[in-house]
């Protein structure tokens, strides 16, 4: 980092400074002691702090570098989350930043809070919890969980142990299984969900397939039927059928039909 670069990290620590969200203008927490100062450097302040934006947004991205299952022993023995590892400040991934987490797209829809298409790239934001879950049952440690019980079946990753000594006595118990990179994290979460993978691939094969008898009869093929509560104050009904169809042009509607 130049001279000049950490003049400008200074104002920005000292003044607290912020981009707007266009990224066009500074804000200020702080009053400035020369505010002319701040002006005369604004276009390269904004350069640095969209740098900033930047480092912050790899710090927190769970494809760099080593991530860490984190356990919990004091009053109760629990997995905690997964952190990025010491080396990388120890910090909680922020996993709703980073679109298309993974590589493969079964799992990215099976561990996403929502999905939704965009240009035909699918997008999703990871549920954490639920991936903690998986891979909780699937390492099963308990409180007399020795290194070597996972050390000996999993030789690439690392496993962090931690001693106790309190009412229960003294002891060791896992505090942190390290995946060495973000390839060997995934091929671990594709294993846990490789059940709910298969399944999600033959579901992906049924439609396409119901699509293209659509296109090859030219006529609506039924893909699913299902049953919601009525939208419609006006309707005397409780319930509506909904009808779900591909069309010959690849598109898909949708039928609702009030129930009386």
């Amino acid at each position: 980092m130049t001279k000049e670069n950490e003049k400008l990290r200074e104002l920005i620590k000292k003044y607290d400074m912020y981009l707007s969200s266009d990224n066009t203008q500074i804000g200020l927490r702080k009053k400035p002691e020369n505010i002319e100062e701040i002006k005369k450097l604004k276009p390269q302040l904004i350069e640095e702090l969209k740098k900033i934006q930047q480092e912050k947004k790899i710090q927190g991205d769970p494809r760099i570098g080593s991530l860490s299952l984190s356990y919990y022993f004091v009053d109760w023995y629990h997995v905690n989350s997964i952190f990025k590892t010491e080396e990388f400040g120890g910090n909680q991934p922020d996993w709703c930043n980073n679109e298309n987490i993974f590589s493969n797209t079964e799992l990215n829809k099976i561990t996403a809070d929502y999905w939704f298409q965009k240009e035909k790239e699918g997008k999703g934001f990871v549920n954490s919890n639920k991936i903690v879950k998986k891979l909780a049952n699937f390492f099963g440690c308990k409180e007399n969980t020795k290194k070597e019980d996972i050390q000996e079946k999993y030789p690439e990753l690392e496993i962090i142990m931690r001693e106790y000594d309190d009412m229960r006595g003294k002891g060791e118990y896992v505090s942190e299984i390290i995946f060495p990179d973000f390839e060997t994290f995934e091929k671990y979460v594709a294993i846990v969900f490789q059940s709910a993978i298969e399944k999600t691939k033959k579901y992906a094969e049924k439609i396409a397939a119901i699509f293209e008898k659509a296109k090859e009869t030219g006529e609506k093929q039924l893909i699913t039927s299902y049953s919601v509560e009525c939208d419609d104050e006006k309707e005397e009904c409780n319930f509506d059928l909904i009808y779900e169809y591909a069309m010959p042009d690849g598109s898909k509607i949708i039928d609702r039909i009030h129930t009386y």
